[in-house]
């Protein structure tokens, strides 16, 4: 029963340490997509541009559809 309840144990740590990893990773994302909505905000102008600009080069490109 003992060498059973410290398996579990294991088991639930290592759980543990895989949910703050994904937790970390989820942060990240979280911070990259703040900074990416404040570069575009910062300068939707010059995106606006370069995204027509793409669009007129690639207008059959299935990412401008």
């Amino acid at each position: 029963m003992a060498e059973q309840a410290k398996t579990i144990i294991m088991e639930v740590e290592r759980e543990k340490v895989f949910l703050w990893e994904k937790l970390s990773e989820i942060q990240d994302l979280i911070c990259l997509t703040g900074n990416l909505y404040g570069a575009v905000n910062e300068y939707e102008e010059v995106l606006d541009y370069a995204l027509q600009r793409l669009n007129n080069c690639a207008p059959h490109s299935r990412y401008f559809q």
